[in-house]
Formats: C-alpha cells, structure tokens, sequence
C-alpha cells in the first residue's frame, strides 16, 4: 500500500471520525438538553406536590369547618325545636289551668243558680 493509499484511507477515516465525533456531540447535546428538561420537570412537579398537598390541609380545614357548622347548626335548630316545644308545653298548661278555673267558676255560677232558684222556689211555695 502506498503513501497516497493510504492518505485516502487516512481521511476517509478522518472523515468517519469527525462525522463520528459530530455524532456524538449531537448525542451530548441532546442529552443535555433532555436533563435540563428533567431538571425542569422535577421543579415543577416538586410545585405540583405543593399545591396538591396545601390543597388538601385546605379540603381538610373547608371539611373540618363545615362539620362544625353543621354541628353548631343542628344544636342551634334542636335548641330552637326545644324552646317552642317548652313555650307549646306552657301555653298548653296554662289553658289547663285556665279551663280547671273556668269550670270551677262555672260550677260555683250553676250551684249558686240552683241554690237561688230553690230559695224562690221555697219562697213562692
């Protein structure tokens, strides 16, 4: 093999290899910007998990606080359901009371009327 021979053979090579060598410097390239990529990701789904997990404290606050006012709400009504219960119960006991009176003065009118009606009667007769 010859000098010129194996020039061309020595290029050629030299040309695989530099081809070769671009290659690869794609490939580094690429995988660079890829991990910046996944760098990039990880930032956001690092936020994505912090907004997720602060959502949740406020799902749990918005659970918390509308069981309270449910809780407070149902107290407030039974309360409320006793108190007209008590003021019905009340009301009820005093028309007891005032038709127990009522029928005493009734009573009392009538064995006053009957005793009247008897002493006229006595006295006409």
């Amino acid at each position: 093999m010859g000098v010129a021979e194996l020039e061309g053979t020595l290029s050629e090579q030299n040309t695989r290899l530099q081809e070769y060598y671009a290659h690869i410097q794609e490939q580094n390239n690429t995988i660079t910007t890829l991990e910046r990529r996944v760098k990039s990701l990880e930032v956001e789904l690092k936020r994505a998990n912090e907004e997720k997990n602060q959502l949740k404290v406020e799902i749990e606050e918005c659970r918390s606080s509308l069981e309270r006012m449910e809780k407070e709400e149902k107290e407030s009504l039974h309360q409320h359901h006793e108190e007209a219960i008590n003021q019905w119960k009340k009301k009820c006991q005093d028309l007891q009371s005032e038709k127990e009176t009522l029928s005493r003065q009734l009573e009392s009118q009538l064995h006053s009327s009957q005793k009247a009606s008897m002493d006229v009667a006595e006295l006409e007769g």
